[in-house]
C-alpha cells in the first residue's frame, strides 16, 4: 500500500516508461531538398549502390505503429532490387 504522493510517484516512475518508434532519420525526398536521404526508389542520394528500407525514409510519422508500414517499404523495395 502506498501512503503517500511521494511513494505513488516513485512507484510510478520506476515502472513507467515509453514507447516510441523512431521514424525520419533519413527521410526520402527530392534531391533538391536538403533534408531529404533518400529518392522515391530508396536509393540514397549521391551514393551509387546504397539504399535505406526501413521506416527512416519516412518523411514524416505515421500515425499508429508503424510494423505494418515497415514492411509495406521492404515488399515495395523488394520489387525495386528484384
Amino acid at each position: 500500500m502506498l501512503a503517500s504522493n511521494s511513494q505513488l510517484d516513485s512507484w510510478i516512475a520506476e515502472r513507467v516508461g515509453t514507447a516510441f518508434h523512431l521514424m525520419g532519420t533519413c527521410p526520402m525526398g527530392p534531391a533538391s531538398d536538403p533534408s531529404a536521404v533518400v529518392d522515391a526508389r530508396c536509393q540514397v542520394h549521391g551514393l551509387a549502390g546504397l539504399s535505406v528500407v526501413d521506416t527512416a525514409i519516412l518523411p514524416v510519422p505515421v500515425s499508429r505503429g508503424p510494423a505494418a508500414t515497415a514492411i509495406m517499404i521492404g515488399e515495395r523495395a523488394a520489387k525495386f532490387f528484384g
